[in-house]
C-alpha cells in the first residue's frame, strides 16, 4: 500500500522554531565510504545519484528515528523487511513490508520498529541533501541538533554487510524485496516498461517526463500506470532512470 503524507500548517509552525544547525565537516563529503551509526540502528548510502539518493536503514527492535523534517527534500520510505510504525505530527500508520509511505517537503516523520528482528527500511531523497534536516523531537536527546558528526560514523565497512545499486540493476536482493534500476533512451520504452509493470511499485528518480512543455513527472514521483496521462506529445528529458521494486522473486521458501 502507498500512503502519501502533506505538510500542514502545524508542520510549518514547527519548523519555525527550528533553528537550522550546519556542519561544514560534511560539506563534500563521501557518505559511500561510511556507515552512519544511530542510537536507533544505522544507515548507509546505498545508491548516489544527481537527483536522487538512496538509503538503506537497519532500525533495532523497540527504536524509533526522531520526529524530523527535511525543508528542502521530497523523501520516501520502503519497508523492506519487518513491520514499522510511522508518526506524522497528525496521523499514524503501521507498514508492512512492501508499504510506501511518500513525505513532502517539510513534513515532520518518525519511524518505529515493531516487528521482533527489528527492520529494514529504503529512503529516498530528492534532491540528495543528507545534510537537510531539522528533529523536533528524540529519545536520544538530539533535539535541535544537525546531522551526525564524523566520529560518529563507522569507517571499518568489513563490520557491516552493505548491497549497492550502480543504476543499471536488476533483482538486488535487500531484505525480502528484489530492487532494479533501469535506464531509459526514448519514452516508449518508458511507457513499455510501466506497462509490463503497472502492479508493482515504479518511482522515477532521476530525469523528468514532460506534456506541453510542462513537467508532469520529476525526481521522487511514484507512477500510478491508472493516472498516467499517456499522450503522443509525452516528451522526456536526458537520463531517465527508473526504480522498480518488489517482493524477491528468488524467494521462494
Amino acid at each position: 500500500m502507498i500512503h502519501e503524507t502533506f505538510t500542514t500548517e502545524i508542520d510549518a509552525q514547527c519548523i519555525s522554531k527550528i533553528p537550522e544547525s550546519f556542519n561544514k565537516e560534511l560539506d563534500n563529503f563521501d557518505f559511500s565510504e561510511a556507515i552512519v551509526i544511530k542510537p536507533w540502528g544505522r544507515e548507509y548510502l546505498a545508491y548516489k545519484g544527481e537527483m536522487t539518493d538512496i538509503w538503506i536503514l537497519h532500525l533495532n527492535n523497540g527504536n524509533m528515528t526522531s520526529m524530523h523534517c527535511h525543508a528542502n527534500k521530497k523523501t520516501i520510505l520502503i519497508v523492506l523487511s519487518g513491520e514499522v510504525s510511522v508518526s506524522t505530527l497528525d496521523k499514524n500508520f503501521e507498514l508492512e513490508e512492501g508499504d510506501v509511505i511518500v513525505f513532502e517537503k517539510g513534513k515532520f516523520h518518525s519511524t518505529t520498529a515493531i516487528s521482533k528482528n527489528g527492520a529494514m527500511v529504503m529512503e529516498l531523497e530528492s534532491p540528495p541533501q543528507k545534510t537537510d534536516l531539522l528533529r523536533l523531537k528524540d529519545n536520544y536527546g538530539r533535539e535541535k541538533r544537525g546531522y551526525e558528526l564524523k566520529k560518529e560514523m563507522c569507517f571499518d565497512l568489513s563490520k557491516y554487510e552493505r548491497t549497492f545499486l550502480k543504476g543499471d540493476d536488476l533483482h538486488k536482493k535487500f531484505g525480502n524485496m528484489s530492487i532494479s534500476i533501469k535506464k531509459f533512451e526514448d519514452i516508449e520504452s518508458v511507457k513499455n516498461y510501466l506497462h509490463i509493470n503497472k502492479r508493482l511499485i515504479n518511482i522515477l528518480i532521476s530525469g523528468e517526463i514532460e506534456i506541453d512543455e510542462k513537467i508532469v513527472h520529476q525526481p521522487g514521483d511514484i507512477f500510478n500506470y491508472e493516472k498516467i496521462n499517456f499522450r503522443d506529445d509525452m516528451k522526456m528529458g536526458k537520463d531517465i532512470r527508473i526504480i522498480n521494486i518488489q517482493r524477491n522473486i528468488f524467494d521462494l521458501d
